[in-house]
């Protein structure tokens, strides 16, 4: 009779299985069942129940033998509902401790499948290897998909090549990542072409990832797969845009011209969005990087006006170029030798040219003004430093032409080694005219740290001529 209690006690502890871990596989079993079929809301809601379940198992029976089983499902629940790092854990904790080699398998592809999501592409092929020796083809189908995943990631293209070869059915998102980055170039247009052509689209396929790779690898086949994913009639102008904006960055670094084309083309598309915004901002900064008189600046503004009136980064952009061209505009239309602090006013819209419209031809047309112009000025050795430093080809060539006219410069003597009071002095002055020519409060130059570096004869890095 004294064994009855000890009956009562395993027949409980089968209940707390049947009840808990019975109920978690059901739940696990059914949000699979249900990212099959293409059911992610119901999915989702079943891996929930399927943790909760899970965690009760671990609560009330955490050394039991199904801890193992609770341990997977609750990381493959972390892992489908979008929280990795929650599943590292117990799934690292299934394949170090686990006597079974199926948990541990399963918690491998799982914690694989975790590692390609937070970025670690190379741990996840760590992972796989012990999958992909197993047995178990089904198993190793679903190892050589993820293996396919990582060496994209790596950007070990011809690897994932061979990879796909293994593959019934290869994933075509990767398969199109494979064969751009591995150059296989016409076999991934005609590829993406039939994808694009059939009755029903695989909306699987990552082509913002597939034209990233094809452009930098070939930008003329990124250029022909953009025309292939604008070619439906479904496709929004804004997303036109967007894939013509991001064909013409590829394009700048080979072929201005061919850039500008798309560009143009982006910057016409009707409705205007914030990529045809974009587009029109590019092809006015391009411009401006060959500006170098009057004309050229009312081409840029031009291209600005259309933006003036946009809200968003392209409308304050665009205001912001079009002040600095005004601006500069009026240096180059109205200052001239008889001008008080023409000189001054000269310098620093050269600075302007160089620093907010990007225009370096421009600037150098305007710290040559400097000397020219003034060449009794202060500054005309500083205009002349800048052109050395905006001029690499012939910097030696303005730096002897300074110190031969200027040996006495206050600029010229820092460079040497030596800051003098003057130097001091003439920053403070181009800095006063400066925040008066911009209407700005001029801050009070009498800080105590001001004076205490006027009086050890210093000179702050940011007051470099």
């Amino acid at each position: 009779m004294r064994r009855w209690p000890v009956l009562g006690l395993v027949l409980l502890a089968g209940c707390v299985y049947y009840n808990g871990m019975y109920n978690a596989n059901r739940l696990a079993h059914a949000a699979e069942k249900a990212e099959r079929e293409g059911r992610p809301f119901d999915a989702q809601s079943n891996w929930a129940q399927a943790e909760v379940r899970a965690d009760t198992v671990l609560a009330r029976h955490g050394s039991s033998e199904w801890a193992d089983d609770a341990l997977l499902i609750k990381g493959k629940a972390r892992l489908k509902q979008d929280d990795c790092p929650g599943a590292v854990a117990p799934l690292q904790t299934v394949i170090l401790n686990s006597p079974d080699p199926e948990l541990q398998a399963e918690a491998s592809l799982a914690l694989a499948e975790c590692q390609l999501q937070l970025g670690e592409p190379g741990s996840a092929l760590s992972l796989l290897v012990p999958v992909l020796r197993g047995e178990n083809q089904e198993r190793r189908v679903r190892a050589l998909r993820l293996r396919v995943r990582a060496l994209n990631r790596l950007g070990r293209y011809q690897e994932a090549v061979a990879a796909l070869e293994e593959i019934p059915q290869p994933p075509n998102s990767e398969r199109l990542v494979a064969l751009s980055g591995a150059r296989h170039v016409p076999e991934a247009l005609t590829l993406a072409e039939s994808l694009r052509a059939a009755p029903r689209p695989d909306t699987s396929i990552a082509w913002d990832s597939v034209l990233a790779v094809l452009g930098r690898v070939d930008p003329a086949a990124g250029t022909r797969l953009t025309e292939i994913l604008m070619a439906p009639d479904t496709v929004s102008p804004t997303r036109r845009a967007r894939l013509l904006v991001e064909d013409a960055q590829r394009w700048l670094g080979h072929d201005t011209a061919a850039a500008q084309a798309r560009l143009a083309r982006a910057a016409e598309i009707k409705p205007a969005n914030q990529y045809s915004n974009a587009a029109r901002l590019t092809q006015a900064k391009i411009a401006l990087a060959r500006v170098d008189g009057t004309a050229d600046l009312d081409t840029v503004a031009t291209l600005l006006q259309p933006l003036l009136t946009t809200a968003g980064f392209e409308g304050l952009a665009a205001k912001g170029l079009a002040q600095a061209i005004t601006r500069v505009r009026a240096t180059l239309d109205s200052v001239g030798p008889g001008t008080p602090a023409g000189d001054l006013e000269t310098f620093l819209t050269a600075e302007l040219a160089r620093d907010s419209l990007r225009a370096p031809a421009l600037a150098k047309r305007l710290f040559h003004r400097v000397g020219e112009v003034w060449p009794a000025s202060p500054y005309a050795p500083k205009a002349l430093l800048a052109l050395a430093l905006a001029d690499p080809t012939h910097a030696e060539a303005y730096y002897s032409e300074a110190g031969e006219r200027y040996p006495e410069s206050p600029y010229l003597l820092y460079l040497s080694g030596t800051s003098t009071p003057d130097l001091l002095a003439l920053e403070d002055s181009l800095r006063l005219y400066a925040f008066t020519r911009l209407g700005a409060p001029t801050p009070n130059r009498a800080t105590p740290a001001r004076r205490r570096r006027d009086q050890a004869n210093e000179q702050p890095a940011d007051e470099l001529p």
